[in-house]
Order: structure tokens, then sequence, then C-alpha cells
């Protein structure tokens, strides 16, 4: 995806002081839910995702345009950038791959710290940034 393509992105906002943190992760899915909630699987608060997307401890940015590693670039970070996060967790699917160095230059340029990761790392350490109540944006890919 270059800079001149536009997105159709949706957005799931929280009108609560409930913060969204991640419930389970598998290699096709990752089961969101609201703090407080982890535990009632039956709870209509647990919202499942196979595709990839953004998420806050206030919202989920859906879709995420974006499978593979190499398919990032600055546009594809241009949603979170706009945040303004204090730090970014980039999950990358099953393994740990880097994307573009000039990419990730994107979000130095803008003075937010970000961290890649393969997916299942990057659940949990978001879940451990909400606790800590730290405004992170995780990026995850599912592929």
């Amino acid at each position: 995806m270059n800079e001149n393509e536009d997105f159709l992105m949706t957005q799931f906002q929280l009108e609560t002081t409930e913060k969204l943190t991640i419930k389970s992760y598998q290699d096709d899915r990752v089961d969101i839910a609201l703090s407080g909630n982890q535990d009632d699987a039956a709870s209509n608060n647990i919202r499942s995702l196979s595709s990839s997307f953004i998420l806050t401890p206030q919202q989920i940015i859906e879709p995420w345009p974006y499978h593979e590693v190499d398919e990032l670039d600055s546009a594809g970070f241009s949603a979170i950038i706009e945040q303004r996060a204090e730090v970014v967790i980039i999950g990358t699917g099953k393994n740990l791959c880097f994307p573009d160095h000039q990419a990730l230059q994107a979000f130095h340029q803008a003075g937010i710290g970000v961290e890649v990761m393969n997916t299942a790392s990057a659940c949990r350490t978001f879940n451990v940034l909400v606790a800590e109540n730290r405004f992170v944006i995780a990026g995850l890919l599912i592929n």
C-alpha cells in the first residue's frame, strides 16, 4: 500500500473507563475483552478478530489491511502514528520479522518508541503496558 492509497477503517471505541485487553491469541485469531471481563468466556464483551488490526486501550481500529511484514510501509503506520501513543508494538505474525527500516523511521521522527516482536509476544506486552496505565498501541498482523 502506498501513501496515495486510502483505506477505510472502522473504529470500535469504548464509552467507558474500562480498558481493552487481549484475552487470548492463536495464529489465526485474537480475542479482545474489556478489562475485568476476561474470565467470562460467554460474555458479550469479548470480540474475536481474525484479520490484522490496530488496538489501543480504548479502541479497536480495523481492518488494518496488511497480512505480511513486507507489506508494511510508512503509509501503513500513519494510522498508528496519528494516535500519538507513548509506545507502539508491532506484532509481526507467528514469526519475528522486521519491517523496512525506513518505514520504522516514521515513528522515530514522530518521537514515538516502537518495538517489533511476534504477535504472541506483542499481545502479552500490550496487556502488561495497559495494566501499567501506559498509552500503548499495538499493530497486530494476523496471517
